[in-house]
């Protein structure tokens, strides 16, 4: 079933209830010769790429206000083969990000580095699930935004000063499931923790660290969720504001 709702809309979900499905992608097993060829060349150019798990949901739908769908796990060559493709008939990727929201109301995103995929795209911190992301075979979302949000920025998120549900936008063929955290510090306090971060990890994925208003949703960067997800924001109270 395809996702019923408008490209591009944010929609307030009451639950997510994306099951792990323990068959193999057929689209993997399929195409696993043009996968691989792709892959080689792929790492030939950047070697600094790593074949990790990723997921494709191969069924999805909107009961009520609750997402339901079936998720494979298959590897990030077949992502790639798979996002080169799209659209694939019955195949969708889905994404969760926390949306980070500073003391004054600006939003803290990042830029990644030129050696990565996503090279020059401004975005949420953020990143693919992971088997132990699911629980009992049930995706839990919020354990990937938290997981994901440390690792890139060194910041713990705070389940108290989270919304208490999920939104989920699609673009395209990509389903983005998001939920805001308050963090207790300003734009300048956080690129210094990221800053800080960085130069105690190592970590060379990020470029840049943004602070941005929610207003300004135009920017050519912008990875192409950002957009509807400030929209929203700057539309909708967190939970407990006036």
């Amino acid at each position: 079933m395809d996702w019923p709702l408008p490209d591009r809309h944010v929609t307030a979900l009451a639950g997510v209830e994306l099951v792990r499905h323990a068959a193999p992608l057929p689209f993997e097993t399929a195409n696993r010769a043009a996968i691989d060829a792709e892959w080689a060349t792929a790492l030939a150019q950047n070697p600094r790429l790593f074949n990790g798990p990723m997921f494709l949901i191969s069924r999805i739908e909107l009961d009520g206000a609750t997402v339901r769908g079936a998720m494979h796990e298959t590897d990030f060559a077949t992502f790639l083969h798979w996002r080169r493709n799209r659209p694939v008939d019955g195949l969708w990727y889905c994404a969760a990000t926390a949306i980070p929201v500073l003391c004054d109301g600006k939003l803290l995103a990042i830029r990644m580095a030129s050696h990565t995929v996503n090279a020059g795209l401004v975005y949420f911190p953020a990143g693919s699930f992971d088997p132990d992301d699911f629980i009992d075979g049930r995706l839990e979302p919020s354990r990937c935004m938290a997981r994901e949000f440390v690792e890139e920025t060194g910041i713990a998120l705070d389940e108290s000063a989270a919304d208490p549900c999920h939104v989920g936008v699609m673009i395209d063929t990509f389903l983005i499931l998001a939920r805001r955290y308050q963090l207790p510090f300003d734009g300048k306090e956080a690129k210094a923790r990221i800053l800080a971060h960085q130069s105690a990890s190592g970590d060379d994925e990020i470029d840049d660290v943004l602070i941005l208003d929610p207003a300004d949703d135009q920017r050519a960067t912008l990875s192409s969720y950002m957009p509807p997800l400030m929209r929203w924001h700057a539309q909708t109270p967190m939970s407990g504001d006036a």
